[in-house]
């Protein structure tokens, strides 16, 4: 490979080159380098040299013999600099710290009210940070991007967070200004889904596929799409707001403008909504039996769990919720022919049934239905995404 510029753009062009050969391959000796980069073995030795006296790569043994002097390993050295997530897409705040190989060093977690300021939460935040960068004696000026996945749609041009999702009231909250008081770190902002449907694609049951799309279904219903390996965010950030489409012509009713028709119809706060209203009617059945006839007490988890003990009452609600989001799913499909639908958020918790409903709805209309399975890296999907946003940026600025 043959690159041309300034001798300075040339040694950090080659650089990169030769880190992104070693971090893919995991390991490789000098001469290895040279051959996959057809760079010469001298300028692969010198760079590597540099490389070795900054930290940035570390020898990690032998490798074997093709005829002459057994060759020194080199691989990226993980603890050269730290990244840290932080997944705000629901009450309880998952932060994590990681490695530049992405690997999970240290997480906690903090929880706060819906009434809760934003500002304040933020700041609780960074606190959190700090504590657990001194627990595993990570110096804070060794984190080298913070990533956060917020639920709403991160304008960076005003900085604010916008079309909050309806747990949270932050409308018009400015993430990097209350990080950037704490930290000297880059501080990186996506839409809580699309960093999930990141962290499927890079750890998940996305890896390997180059078109996809993550779906959370809990009190909102976003989307995260993959397409040929890259995100798609669109032109305002919006790309995937799957909550607000139009499944019916009563779409248009000013009723379905807040949250959008679809969300409306099938999250679970409706599936919660109907389902007490049942009890409060009385109706005799497994939901009235949990619940001990107080419909206060009804949440999703109890819905599915009367559900996956066959409670006619909730096998319905959960049926028709999969039914309009498979419509949704169906709508998606038609446009953009994906392989794969991942399916996370709260609606895990009820489990295989949902998903079959789901299939056959999708199958009833597309003849090649997309893969569609639940996600495997469950309530860790968020922040896993948040390491990918900030690792990518990372590579990307060693220099």
């Amino acid at each position: 490979m043959v690159v041309t510029g300034t001798p300075k753009l040339i040694r950090e062009l080659n650089a990169r080159l030769i880190i992104d050969t070693i971090r893919e391959a995991g390991s490789l000796s000098r001469a290895e380098v040279a051959r996959q980069l057809g760079l010469s073995a001298p300028t692969v030795s010198l760079i590597i040299e540099q490389l070795l006296n900054k930290g940035i790569l570390q020898e990690t043994g032998i490798g074997d013999s093709s005829g002459g002097r057994r060759p020194i390993l080199l691989a990226l050295n993980p603890n050269y600099r730290y990244v840290a997530g932080v997944d705000l897409s629901k009450q309880e705040i998952g932060i994590a710290l990681g490695n530049l190989n992405g690997e999970l060093i240290g997480d906690t977690a903090l929880t706060f009210s819906s009434g809760d300021a934003g500002e304040s939460v933020l700041n609780r935040v960074a606190g959190a940070i700090k504590d657990l960068c001194r627990d595993k004696g990570i110096e804070l000026r060794l984190l080298a991007a913070i990533a956060l996945a917020v639920p709403g749609v991160y304008d960076p041009a005003s900085g604010l967070v916008k079309m909050v999702a309806r747990s949270f009231d932050w409308e018009g909250l400015q993430p990097e200004k209350i990080f950037k008081a704490h930290f000297a770190a880059p501080v990186l902002i996506k839409n809580d889904v699309n960093t999930a449907a990141l962290g499927e694609f890079w750890r998940g049951q996305g890896r390997g596929t180059k078109n996809m799309a993550y779906i959370s279904v809990g009190l909102g219903i976003g989307a995260g799409i993959i397409l040929n390996g890259q995100l798609l965010e669109g032109c305002h950030g919006a790309a995937g707001e799957i909550g607000f489409m139009a499944l019916g012509k009563e779409a248009l009713e000013p009723a379905y403008r807040r949250y959008g028709h679809l969300e409306t119809i099938a999250s679970t706060a409706t599936v919660v909504e109907k389902a007490r209203e049942i009890v409060a009617a009385g109706r005799p059945g497994l939901l009235l039996g949990l619940s001990r006839g107080e419909a206060g007490k009804v949440d999703f988890r109890m819905v599915c769990r009367a559900a996956c003990l066959e409670d006619e009452d909730a096998r319905e609600l959960l049926a028709e919720m999969a039914c309009w989001v498979g419509l949704a799913i169906t709508n998606l499909q038609q446009v953009l022919d994906l392989e794969l639908i991942v399916i996370g958020g709260e609606v895990l918790a009820a489990g295989e049934f949902f998903l079959t409903k789901l299939r056959e709805t999708v199958s009833t209309i597309i003849s090649q239905p997309p893969r569609i399975l639940f996600s495997s890296l469950q309530e860790k999907t968020g922040l896993f995404g948040t390491f990918a946003v900030a690792l990518d940026y990372v590579y990307d600025n060693l220099f």
